[in-house]
């Protein structure tokens, strides 16, 4: 079990245990569609649901609307475990939506923890003390 304290917006309380999706590029939440919480058709990840699992992506990007996407998919009961990046800075956007919507973000993940982190491995999420720990 590898773990990796991160620092970040927590915007949460939660501590868990959820299934990661890895994003590989850049994520725009618009991408995401809040009715369904899987990934829109032009995305990588096409179809794959977010529900209840840990996104991590390198960073987050897109138009200031992104920040009700996550309000959104707790509305609709798709709301994701948590959202996590390894950019040094959080997207202010993101940060708004996931206080709404009370889905914990962090930022500053460790690259090489990241790196070891797969779709489908299970990572134990304590938000607000920023802990990661990869459980496979």
């Amino acid at each position: 079990m590898r773990t990796s304290r991160v620092r970040g917006y927590y915007g949460s309380q939660k501590v868990l245990e959820a299934e990661a999706c890895v994003v590989a590029r850049p994520l725009d939440l618009l991408s995401i569609d809040p009715l369904t919480g899987t990934f829109e058709e032009t995305h990588e990840q096409a179809g794959q649901s977010i529900k209840g699992k840990i996104v991590l992506a390198p960073c987050f990007c897109g138009a200031t609307i992104a920040e009700f996407i996550p309000l959104f998919l707790s509305m609709t009961g798709n709301e994701p475990g948590g959202f996590l990046t390894t950019a040094s800075r959080a997207y202010t956007p993101v940060m708004s939506g996931c206080l709404a919507s009370d889905t914990p973000f962090l930022f500053g993940l460790d690259k090489n923890v990241a790196r070891a982190i797969r779709t489908g491995d299970v990572l134990h999420f304590e938000a607000a003390t920023g802990e990661i720990a990869l459980m496979r």
